[in-house]
Parts: structure tokens; C-alpha cells; sequence
């Protein structure tokens, strides 16, 4: 049995990431702004190579380990161009923000929907992919002493140039596959939160609802392998103590989580086709203290 031979390689990645927008307060209550920026992120090392399998050779198309040549690595870093542009209003017990936003990426890092040995995703680059929406923000003041605070989004998340490569039934090669136009996995097109509040003194409770729109699970769009929209309830009551210890704030919080005690899958993926769900827990409780100075 021979020796295991190890590798030693170095990756170096220099980027230039500029930004530049402007903010225009119209009157003190309302202002407009817009901005581009540009980012880039690296692979993780993981996605060159896994470390829990030392037999497995990193992902470099010039690799030669006798002659310490890695060159090359099959996910390269990607690219991303950002615009966006929106509105703010602040006044009296009003707070109003919204904008829009749309990003171009190059060689996006995305799930292929498959999974490693040891259960991790497998990345890929995207040729070209956009990811475009919209962005909204409340909190008011209403009657009795409530206070609502909601966010909310919806998103475009789209490959326009993305081939695929799945293996074939006997695992012989490899199949290019036509991902243009499909939805990214693991992007939900709607995401709602909305926090309603009530004040007693030193009591605070409230509760929390939140929507999350359609999960797909790899990027074939297909339904039977996707998280199926949910919206789940949580809740909160806590209690500001007294100053028993001079001067330091402690805060009593019990929390209760999905309330209403849904059965609902929170994440997951795809292998050869088949779905496997990750479900969330049913109504839990935790008892928090925290303490300020």
C-alpha cells in the first residue's frame, strides 16, 4: 500500500470592488437615493476540495500532484453588478422605505442540487444569472398602544445562460442540460414578515408572522422537488425586571415558535431526482434572560 501523497496548493484572488450612489432628502420628510456597486466573492476552499476525503483530487483542470501543478480550478470566483434605487418617508408615527434593486452576475456560485459523500452541496458556476425585485419596509404606530413593523419582498431569481451537467443513467458520462430561463434553487420569490407589538408597563408581547414564498431545490423548476410555500406564527413575551442589581437590565423573554404548530419543510435538496426535506419543529419553547449595562 503506497503512501498517501498530500497537496499543497495556493489560490490568489485580487479583486476591485467599487461603489458609488448619491442620497437626495427632497424635504425632511422624504428622501430618494440610488447607488451601483460592483462584487466579487471567491469559492469556498471547499468547493476546491474536500478535506474530509483526502483521496479525492481538487477540482483544477491542470492538476498533475508529482509535479505540484494545480492550475485552473473549475469554480472560479463570480461577479456581481448592482443597481438599485428607492424612497424613504419618515413623519410623525410613519416610516415608509421602498426600493428596487437588480443584479447581473457573472459565473454565479449556485447549488447544482446535488450533494456531496458527506452530505454537503455541490456548487457550480452560473455563466450569467439575474436576481431582480423589489423591497418594502413599514412601521406605524396604531391604536391601544400597538406598534406594526412588516418588511416585504419579491424577487426574480433567473438563469440566462446556465448548462448543467448531470451524470447519465449509468454514470458513463456526463449530460449537458438547458437551464436557461429557470429559477435559481433556493431563492424564494416571496418573503413577508409582519411584527405586531403591544407595550403594558414592562411587559412586551408580540407576535410575528411570516410568509416564505416557493423554494425550489435544485435548478430543474420542477414543483415535485420543491419546498412548498409556508407562513408559520411566532410569538414573544417578555418582561423587563426591576433594578435589583444596581445597574444592570435584565430582560425575561419566553419565546414560543410556530404557534400554531405547522408542519412545514424549511430546507433540503435533490439527488438523482429524488426530493429530501428538512421539516421544521413543531411548536417549541425557550426561555431567554438578557442583560444590559
Amino acid at each position: 500500500m503506497g503512501a498517501f501523497v498530500g497537496h499543497e496548493y495556493s489560490l490568489n484572488y485580487n479583486f476591485l470592488t467599487p461603489r458609488v450612489g448619491f442620497n437626495y432628502n427632497i424635504n425632511p420628510a422624504v428622501n430618494v437615493f440610488s447607488n451601483f456597486s460592483m462584487a466579487r466573492r471567491e469559492p469556498k476552499d471547499s468547493d476546491i476540495y474536500d478535506a474530509d476525503d483526502p483521496a479525492v483530487a481538487p477540482l483544477f483542470r491542470r492538476l498533475d500532484v508529482e509535479k505540484g501543478i494545480y492550475e485552473d480550478p473549475y469554480i472560479k470566483a463570480e461577479t456581481l453588478y448592482d443597481i438599485e434605487t428607492g424612497f424613504g418617508y419618515t413623519k410623525d408615527r410613519w416610516l415608509i422605505q421602498l426600493n428596487g434593486y437588480w443584479m447581473i452576475f457573472r459565473d454565479e456560485i449556485v447549488p447544482t442540487g446535488g450533494i456531496t459523500d458527506d452530505g454537503y452541496p455541490i456548487y457550480g458556476n452560473a455563466e450569467k444569472s439575474i436576481h431582480r425585485g423589489v423591497e418594502a419596509v413599514l412601521k406605524t404606530s396604531l391604536p391601544a398602544g400597538l406598534t406594526l413593523a412588516a418588511n416585504a419582498s419579491y424577487s426574480d431569481n433567473h438563469f440566462t445562460r446556465y448548462t448543467e451537467y448531470l451524470w447519465n443513467e449509468d454514470w458513463s458520462g456526463n449530460i449537458p442540460v438547458d437551464r436557461d430561463g429557470n429559477k435559481i434553487a433556493g431563492f424564494p420569490e416571496v418573503i413577508i414578515n409582519a411584527r405586531l407589538t403591544k407595550q403594558l408597563g414592562r411587559i412586551y408581547a408580540s407576535a410575528n408572522v411570516q410568509r416564505v414564498g416557493r423554494i425550489y431545490l435544485d435548478n430543474s423548476q420542477t414543483k415535485n422537488l420543491s419546498i412548498d410555500p409556508y407562513t408559520v406564527v411566532n410569538a414573544v413575551l417578555s418582561y423587563d425586571l426591576p433594578n435589583w442589581f444596581g445597574p444592570v437590565n435584565l430582560t425575561a423573554a419566553l419565546h414560543i415558535n410556530n404557534l400554531l404548530n405547522k408542519k412545514y419543510e424549511v430546507s433540503g435538496y435533490a439527488y438523482e431526482g429524488v426530493g429530501y426535506y428538512i421539516p421544521a419543529a413543531l411548536r417549541n419553547y425557550f426561555f431567554s434572560l438578557k442583560t444590559t449595562l
